[in-house]
């Protein structure tokens, strides 16, 4: 309650400059009323003592002459004398030894008192019903012969007393009161420049970035003011710029499809970019605070073991820190397929992982034009067979296999026949048909282990790999596989230049082709020896009339 209130009267500025005047005027005006009471009362208190002061040594000289001469009854007339003074309780004259002479009770003479003071000098006590009581020696010359007592009643003094410090307590309150709203008044206009100000930041906080504090003067709160808006000047600038960036940023991620994303450990949610979701092919969602379920979506678009690959580099990461970087095939949502590289790093504090950052990024097109590269730099761009490259490494594997089963292997380098006179004849177009469908027919005619690859030309090339432990048998399978392929080169070729077009013009071309196969076995030659010994022999066949084999046993 006591937190409530204080929170209420503390809210604003306005009710903090009311408050503090309040109370500082409450405890001025509090001080000075007090302090006026108790001179007041000071004041009364003395006037009072020196009145009934004054009356108790009237009587006490004009009663001297009486007790002197033991006259009681004029001594009883001068005391029931001053019987009107207002307020009067008591007076009497007493004897030294205490006896009452003479009281304005009368009924009272004859008793007395045994309270008289010790010495004949005057004393003023305070009693316990608020009598004012003043003893006063009586004298004649030097000596003491008797004293004058009188009490006064505090009644009136305390009532008076009473109705003064009712007036100033309402003087007070009232002061409090007229000053409070002065006060309030005053903080009011004071402030006035402070809750424009205020009002804008409000309107700021909810959206209303343009409006500004119109505030005139030099003091401090058109300091305050100027100040202020020029921050919302600078936070405009600054918004404008982190817009222009965030628009680059997303089209820089578009363009090069890289998408980002972001798991807070102790929140345990994600967050996805806009062109994190173009890739897995889901919809933008408004909200991209996500839980376990963004986890869940993205890894289900990762094949396996892919997926659990990805899935343990990245908790792995969430543990203990590890970054990873992994490249692998991906599947969206919407079943694209597409080559991806995602990577993942920590973020510790106090030695603790508190985030995981990285980016996805899809690779198809580098991907693909690797593949491109690859295709290019080891395979015949006409024909999709093996390169000269290509069957270098081909053959370096076949031998290597050879040596390690104790087979043989063979290369089989081969030379078309009537080829140049169909380019002549039709062009190079016609030529590239033909030469499409040699590598078509070598293709058929070998098996799954064997490599059949284009040199350049019109020169051709098959490695068969895997054949018998046995020269003879080697060189008879070698013989079987080289008279398919030489029969099936030499059977007619039907070209059609103009391909998908009803009227296209076919052409029929007969050519043969010479092999030339060169046997090999383990590590007894070198490559380059094979290679020198089938082309070789291919050029022993041609010499022989063409279209046949010759042998060469390595």
């Amino acid at each position: 309650m006591i937190r409530q209130i204080k929170a209420a009267l503390t809210r604003s500025l306005y009710r903090q400059l009311v408050l503090v005047t309040t109370l500082l005027l409450t405890l001025a005006l509090t001080l000075f009323g007090w302090e006026m009471l108790r001179r007041q009362f000071d004041l009364q208190a003395k006037q009072q003592q020196e009145q009934l002061g004054a009356l108790a040594s009237s009587l006490a000289t004009s009663s001297a002459t009486w007790v002197s001469s033991r006259d009681l009854s004029g001594l009883q007339e001068i005391v029931a004398g001053v019987g009107n003074y207002p307020s009067l309780r008591y007076a009497m004259v007493v004897e030294p030894s205490g006896l009452i002479l003479a009281h304005i009770d009368s009924s009272r003479r004859g008793q007395y008192l045994t309270d008289l003071p010790a010495q004949p000098v005057t004393r003023v006590l305070l009693m316990a019903d608020n009598v004012v009581d003043v003893s006063q020696p009586v004298t004649i010359g030097q000596h003491h012969i008797g004293w004058v007592r009188v009490g006064v009643g505090n009644d009136s003094f305390y009532t008076e007393f009473a109705k003064a410090k009712r007036d100033i307590v309402l003087f007070t309150i009232f002061s409090i009161v007229l000053a409070s709203l002065i006060a309030a008044l005053a903080a009011r206009y004071q402030t006035r420049r402070l809750r424009r100000v205020e009002n804008v930041a409000r309107a700021v906080a909810l959206g209303q970035r343009q409006l500004r504090a119109e505030v005139w003067g030099v003091d401090e709160a058109a300091q305050l003011a100027q100040h202020f808006n020029a921050m919302l000047d600078q936070l405009d600038d600054r918004e404008r710029a982190l817009q222009r960036s965030q628009a680059l940023l997303e089209q820089s991620q578009q363009l090069g499809k890289i998408g980002g994303w972001e798991w807070d450990v102790v929140k345990s949610s994600m967050y996805w970019t806009t062109e994190t979701f173009h890739i897995h092919d889901m919809p933008v969602e408004v909200l991209t605070d996500k839980g376990r379920a963004a986890i869940d979506q993205s890894a289900a678009c990762y094949p396996e073991p892919d997926r659990t690959r990805v899935l343990q580099a990245f908790w792995l990461c969430v543990g203990q820190g590890i970054g990873y970087d992994i490249e692998c095939p991906f599947v969206t949502v919407k079943q694209r397929y597409l080559w991806i590289r995602t990577q993942g790093q920590a973020e510790l504090q106090d030695g603790k992982v508190v985030k995981v950052k990285g980016y996805i990024a899809d690779i198809t097109e580098r991907k693909r034009m690797e593949m491109e590269i690859r295709n290019l730099a080891y395979f015949d761009p006409l024909t999709g067979l093996p390169n000269r490259r290509m069957v270098s490494d081909r053959m370096q594997s076949a031998m290597a296999r050879a040596q390690r089963n104790a087979s043989y292997g063979a290369l089989i380098y081969l030379d078309l026949d009537n080829f140049k006179p169909l380019n002549d004849a039709h062009g190079h177009a016609a030529g590239d048909l033909l030469l499409m469908e040699v590598a078509k027919r070598l293709k058929q005619c070998v098996r799954q282990v064997d490599t059949v690859g284009r040199t350049g030309g019109d020169e051709f090339v098959v490695i068969l790999n895997g054949l018998s432990t046995e020269l003879d048998a080697a060189i008879q399978e070698g013989q079987q596989i080289a008279q398919k392929v030489l029969l099936a080169l030499s059977m007619p070729y039907v070209l059609a230049t103009a391909a998908g077009q009803p009227d296209a013009a076919l052409i029929e071309h007969h050519c043969t082709a010479s092999l030339g196969v060169a046997l090999f076995r383990g590590t007894q030659v070198t490559m380059a020896d094979v290679m020198e010994k089938a082309d070789a022999a291919m050029y022993a066949a041609k010499e022989a009339g063409r279209n046949c084999i010759q042998f060469d046993a390595v």
